[in-house]
């Protein structure tokens, strides 16, 4: 994840007669998150790259798993911003591209067992649809909380899953019990289902002999365009710069970053995006740890560009167990080197092009290595490696794989 409020370029609304060979009329996108509210995740590049090529989207955010304490900046946040968007339920937000916040009571559970909500959710949806003219659609779902309504849409359904979502921090145990149904629903009756991870996909693989293993793919143009001048706020920063860019949150492992603070001084470590969940006073009270913020994804690439050091370091807990960092590819595209704590998916597809180190001692180490090992041929091949691996190809391959084809390999 990176940045923060997703791109959509403004083209003229798309016309069926027009659209690129195998793009659907519509896709009915059931989001991983609120479309006006997060981070961009991989769901959101799959929905731009079907607008490109011709399909009108409609983006549905999810019912909440979890109602946010207010205690917290960041809850207090997260219900301002679900409250905006309730204010504008249905909302164009480019030509021929459309956003739906169905309103409910507080949880995906109310949602499936309570039947006033259920139908109060149904009859949003079913309205929408209608004033949209949405007779059949591709439907893409990267939430279980779907279920709520996919009977009402026409055509094929591809179930993404890039989390195992009952795991999420937010759900109770009783909610979470109701999400892996759910999720096990979607994988019997959806006609695609997809992981972006090899530990899900191994999951999967017993009860649905034709999952498929498709990992985050980069978005190429943005993250290959030559770079301006850099910015002012980190332009001044003494080198090396060991960068990080995405939501900080408790999953990250700040001691990991405390310890190159500490051993290098005469390092800058640069922190880039929104604080969501976490105390980090220990970490801002360092000379030579810098807080940026929130940078719109648009502005990503020049800042990583002024990275000499790219990192993860994530806890690796029951949820990150089963996470493909959609960065890690954003940071190869640039040429950068990486440094990442061993998650199960980095361990095994960045064999040679991400370096491991499980606690703060080999974490310092292997920064080093990486700052003293770097090289034009290196950086070359990094970027050789993420060219490989678009979300036009991404798209390709699902199609290709719903119009009963073969699908290139994916490495």
């Amino acid at each position: 994840m990176s940045g923060s409020g997703p791109l959509i370029e403004p083209t003229a609304d798309p016309v069926p007669g027009l659209r690129a060979p195998g793009a659907p009329e519509w896709l009915v996108v059931f989001g991983p998150g609120d479309f006006h509210a997060f981070n961009p995740s991989c769901t959101t590049h799959i929905a731009r790259e079907f607008h490109r090529r011709g399909s009108r989207v409609l983006w549905i955010n999810p019912i909440p798993i979890g109602s946010p304490s207010v205690r917290s900046a960041g809850g207090r946040r997260r219900v301002l911003l679900r409250l905006r968007s309730y204010l504008r339920p249905l909302r164009r937000v480019a030509p021929g591209f459309y956003t739906l916040s169905v309103i409910g009571r507080a949880s995906v559970r109310d949602a499936a067992l309570a039947p006033g909500t259920r139908a109060l959710l149904r009859s949003q949806l079913r309205a929408a649809l209608r004033w949209l003219g949405v007779r059949r659609a591709l439907t893409w779902i990267e939430t279980p909380s779907a279920v709520f309504g996919l009977d009402l849409i026409a055509g094929q359904k591809v179930y993404q899953l890039s989390d195992k979502y009952e795991l999420s921090r937010y759900a109770s145990l009783e909610m979470a019990a109701w999400l892996a149904e759910a999720s096990q629903r979607l994988v019997r009756d959806c006609d695609l289902v997809t992981c972006t991870a090899r530990t899900l996909w191994r999951e999967l693989r017993p009860v649905r002999s034709d999952t498929l293993y498709l990992p985050h793919a980069v978005d190429l143009d943005l993250f290959t365009r030559r770079p301006g001048p850099p910015p002012d706020d980190i332009a001044n920063l003494p080198p090396p710069i060991i960068g990080y860019f995405g939501t900080l949150t408790v999953s990250n492992n700040q001691a990991l970053l405390a310890e190159c603070a500490a051993r290098h001084p005469e390092w800058s470590i640069v922190l880039i995006g929104r604080i969501t969940g976490g105390d980090w006073a220990r970490m801002q009270a360092l000379p030579n740890v810098h807080f940026l913020g929130f940078k719109p994804l648009e502005q990503i690439p020049a800042y990583g560009s002024c990275f000499d050091v790219a990192v993860m370091d994530w806890i690796v807990d029951d949820w990150m167990h089963y996470a493909h960092p959609l960065k890690a590819r954003e940071y190869l595209a640039l040429g950068l080197p990486v440094v990442s704590t061993p998650l199960p998916e980095v361990v095994e597809s960045y064999d040679g092009l991400v370096s491991i180190a499980a606690d703060p001692d080999s974490f310092v180490t292997q920064a080093e290595r990486a700052l003293a090992e770097n090289s034009p041929e290196q950086a070359a091949r990094r970027r050789a490696w993420a060219a490989r691996h678009t979300w036009r190809g991404y798209v390709d391959t699902v199609l290709d794989r719903l119009g009963g084809g073969e699908p290139e390999p994916v490495s």
